[in-house]
C-alpha cells in the first residue's frame, strides 16, 4: 500500500503529464543548472561552494554536493532566515518546503503531493503551484554539507585581547529619531548590555537586537569585542512582537 501511494505521489509530482505542465517544465528546467544566471545558488555564492562534479543526497532531494563557509550554527541560521523571509507566492507552500527539507525523499514527495506542488525536473530546487507561482529553494535549505567552516568568519574579526575601559559611542533606535550618546564598560557582555541599554532609554521591547556596521552583535561577545569609538553608531532594531 505504500509503495503504491508513494507511485502516485511520484507521478503526481514528479512528472510533467499534462501539456501545460510539459510546457513549464521545459521553461524552468534549464534554472536547475547552477551556472545559470537565474539559477537561486547564485545569490548564496558567499555561503556554498558548490562542487559540480559530485552530488548528494536521493532522489527529489538530490543537489550538487557543496562546503559551506558558515559553521553549522550560523548555517541553521541562514537556512532561518531564508524561510523566514519568503514573500512570493503561498506561505503554505513554503511552510510545506521547508518540512519536505527536513525528513526522508520519500515522506518529502509526500509532503510536495499534499501540498500541490509540482517539480521541475523531479527536483525539489524548484517546485510550481497551480496559481504559476514558482519556488526556488537553495542548495543549502535541502542537504547538509560535505564541510562546515571550522570558526566563524565573524568571530575572525573579533578583537580577543582588549584593555577593560569605558567606551563611548552612540545607539540608534528605529523609531527614536535622535541618537543616543552612550558610555559602557568594555567588558560588558552584549545580552547586559542590552537590558542597560533599555534601561536608559526607559522603554521594554520584546525585541531588541544589536548591530553594528551591518553585523548583529551576539549576546555571548563583550562590548570590548567590538571596534568602537566615539563617532561609533551601533543600531538596535526592535519590536513588541515575539
Amino acid at each position: 500500500m505504500g509503495g503504491a501511494c508513494t507511485k502516485s505521489n511520484d507521478q503526481q509530482v514528479g512528472n510533467p503529464v499534462s501539456q501545460q505542465d510539459q510546457l513549464v517544465n521545459h521553461e524552468f528546467a534549464p534554472i536547475l543548472n547552477v551556472n545559470h544566471p537565474f539559477n537561486v545558488n547564485k545569490k548564496y555564492e558567499s555561503v556554498s561552494e558548490i562542487i559540480r562534479d559530485q552530488y548528494t543526497g536521493t532522489g527529489i532531494k538530490k543537489t550538487h554536493a557543496y562546503r559551506t563557509t558558515l559553521t553549522k550554527q550560523e548555517l541553521e541560521k541562514k537556512r532561518q532566515e531564508f524561510w523566514d523571509t519568503r514573500t512570493e507566492g503561498h506561505l503554505e507552500s513554503w511552510l510545506a518546503l521547508k518540512q519536505a527539507c527536513t525528513v526522508e525523499e520519500s515522506e518529502a514527495l509526500a509532503i510536495v503531493a499534499a501540498a500541490g506542488l509540482k517539480l521541475v525536473n523531479r527536483s525539489l530546487q524548484i517546485t510550481y503551484d497551480t496559481d504559476g507561482h514558482k519556488y526556488d529553494v537553495p542548495i543549502f535549505c535541502i542537504s547538509e554539507p560535505i564541510a562546515y567552516a571550522a570558526v566563524s568568519k565573524y568571530e575572525k574579526f573579533l578583537i580577543q585581547d582588549f584593555e577593560n575601559k569605558t567606551i563611548e559611542y552612540k545607539l540608534r533606535v528605529v523609531g527614536i529619531e535622535q541618537n543616543i550618546n552612550m558610555s559602557s564598560d568594555n567588558n560588558t557582555k552584549i545580552e547586559d548590555l542590552k537590558e542597560q541599554m533599555q534601561a536608559q532609554i526607559q522603554k521594554k521591547w520584546k525585541k531588541f537586537r544589536l548591530f553594528l556596521a551591518g553585523r548583529e552583535m551576539l549576546n555571548h561577545h563583550k562590548l570590548g569585542n567590538y571596534k568602537l569609538d566615539k563617532e561609533t553608531i551601533i543600531q538596535a532594531f526592535v519590536s513588541d512582537v515575539e
